[in-house]
């Protein structure tokens, strides 16, 4: 499965290279189709966990590249290209984490997940690999690192508008911010689980809903940043979007 996974990653992303250079949309909807594959068998997993949350957030990309691989055709092609080279940014730093750096990055969370609970009076262990406070006990998989949004937040930025040093600083900026977060997030989860704060549901409410509101805000407070300190992805993120509601209208009335 993994292997699979990895396939269609290595696809979308040569696909998405020859639709920048060459301009062929046809190229960029081969891409997308690889990449609802593999959202598809994410969301089926969320499913199964309950996560319903990020069920309604794959659920809804999904819909986004179902969209632009009806519309392909008929998109400004600059607009479609940027869209591109955002999406191929950020896939190919998430193949670097995942196939280079996952053991590294799983363990640096543990290691600062240990060092955040023992600076706020909670003595949290870990070893190979595991989380331990009190009863709880869990393993940190790749999911855990927050490599999805180290991954995306630099293609989303990036990918818009001429490249420079403050931007540079500012996404080196953010991603540090991202990390942390997400190591405030795994250590919510971990203490609400290990004081059993709500007894047999714990886990379930810490990490299916308390970690996804937590999520949201910072999310939203990223968003907000983003936007005031690049003001052009907001402008290509309302062109993009009467883009496809004008295209959407013609299709249609055909």
């Amino acid at each position: 499965m993994v292997l699979f996974f990895n396939f269609l990653l290595i696809v979308s992303a040569i696909f998405l290279f020859l639709h920048i250079l060459l301009g062929i949309n046809t190229f960029a909807q081969i891409a997308y189709l690889a990449l609802i594959s593999v959202l598809f068998s994410r969301l089926i997993d969320c499913f199964e966990l309950q996560d319903y949350f990020n069920v309604f957030g794959l659920s809804l990309l999904i819909f986004f590249f179902l969209i632009i691989l009806i519309t392909a055709d008929k998109l400004k092609n600059n607009k479609f290209r940027i869209l591109s080279v955002q999406i191929l940014i950020s896939l190919l730093i998430y193949s670097v984490l995942l196939n280079f750096l996952q053991n590294y990055l799983i363990e640096a969370v543990g290691r600062h997940m240990v060092f955040l609970g023992n600076f706020f009076g909670f003595k949290i262990l870990y070893s190979n690999g595991s989380i331990s406070f009190k009863s709880c006990r869990f393993d940190l998989s790749f999911e855990c690192t927050a490599a999805e949004a180290l991954s995306i937040f630099p293609g989303i930025v990036l990918g818009v508008g001429n490249l420079s040093i403050r931007k540079l600083l500012f996404v080196l900026i953010a991603e540090m911010l991202i990390y942390l977060a997400n190591l405030l997030r795994n250590l919510l989860i971990c203490l609400i689980c290990g004081l059993q704060l709500f007894g047999e549901n714990s886990f379930l409410l810490a990490h299916n809903v308390f970690a996804k509101i937590y999520s949201l805000l910072v999310v939203i407070v990223m968003a907000f940043f983003t936007i005031k300190i690049n003001p052009e992805l907001l402008v290509f993120v309302i062109s993009m979007k009467n883009d496809l509601y004008a295209t959407l209208r013609e299709l249609k009335r055909i």
